[in-house]
């Protein structure tokens, strides 16, 4: 479970509890346990005792919701989700996402030719599933760099990109093809020509600076709608504004100042030593918000950003 989601629900005056094997990659941020009301450690593998111990909470506290913390994390919620008789993805589908090969499989299932041709890009695809209604936020343009400098230099949120006529709806028949429902999902996507290519699809939370980017661009506040998501609230997607939004990533200090005097930034975020997003993590490093109205004007001055930075597109 990301920090800001924590923060979003603490905000809201929601108890979060987290039950975690606390061991390894798994170990919950500090930050998180400090904005946390209880935390419970416990071998997460062992279903049997995973479910008394949720059996045991829920008749000293009320749950209102179920929430995943991770992609690995998705079979057991589906089954805490499924005991409680809580908002959740079921269980038959959390088991068919954790097998290995489930992705390739499921390609050899889809026809994967669109109606017209695009120039080769790479997307995210962002969205929700809630009472078997797809709803897709944004479709956000992937730019790329080098890879010995990380491979991604950046992402542009488009409210109106122009391959959204044909994206969305393609993209919508391959959820309800899954039986996706109450699930945050996050997909990468190639496209050459006119074939799409599924190269991702995981459910699991969309991090900074994607959320931000949402946010930026069309005023709809990501973690909000995860917390609606799995609960009995309607989501809360009117967009309050249309801009042009994009993120940059850096990897040098002296980048952020240069930054903080751009007329398109809108906010600078620093990584802590223990977030790992889309960016080598190294000292200094960080990402950049900036909206702009008119989309060939952002991602221009992005490029220009990025080339001064020593990127190459």
């Amino acid at each position: 479970m990301t920090i800001p989601l924590i923060f979003k629900a603490t905000e809201k005056n929601d108890k979060i509890f987290i039950i975690s094997s606390h061991i390894d990659r798994f170990t919950p941020m500090k930050d998180a346990l400090n904005a946390s009301s209880l935390f419970f450690q416990a071998n997460t593998s062992d279903h049997t005792a995973i479910l008394h111990l949720v059996d045991k909470i829920s008749k000293t506290f009320y749950i209102d919701a179920v929430i995943p913390g991770s992609f690995s994390s998705l079979f057991i919620t589906s089954k805490i989700s499924a005991f409680l008789k809580k908002a959740g993805l079921s269980s038959e589908v959390a088991y068919q996402l954790s097998q290995d090969n489930w992705l390739p499989r499921f390609q050899s299932s889809l026809d994967n030719t669109l109606n017209k041709n695009f120039l080769e890009k790479e997307y995210k695809v962002i969205g929700f599933s809630k009472n078997n209604a797809v709803h897709i936020l944004s479709i956000i343009e992937k730019l790329t760099s080098l890879p010995s400098q990380g491979g991604v230099s950046g992402y542009i949120l488009s409210p109106e990109a122009p391959c959204s006529k044909e994206l969305k709806p393609y993209f919508t028949k391959i959820i309800e093809k899954l039986s996706l429902n109450y699930a945050p999902f996050e997909a990468k996507i190639g496209i050459s020509k006119n074939t799409l290519i599924l190269r991702e699809l995981n459910v699991e939370l969309a991090p900074p600076p994607i959320s931000e980017l949402i946010e930026a661009s069309m005023g709809i506040d990501y973690y909000d709608n995860v917390l609606r998501l799995f609960s009995y609230e309607n989501l809360s997607l009117y967009k309050k504004q249309f801009l042009n939004a994009g993120s940059l990533f850096f990897n040098k200090s002296h980048h952020a100042q240069f930054l903080k005097q751009h007329p398109y930034v809108k906010k600078i975020k620093l990584y802590s030593s223990h977030e790992k997003y889309s960016c080598p993590i190294l000292k200094g490093a960080g990402y950049a918000i900036l909206t702009q109205k008119n989309y060939e004007t952002l991602k221009n001055q992005m490029i220009k950003l990025q080339l001064a930075f020593g990127y190459r597109l």
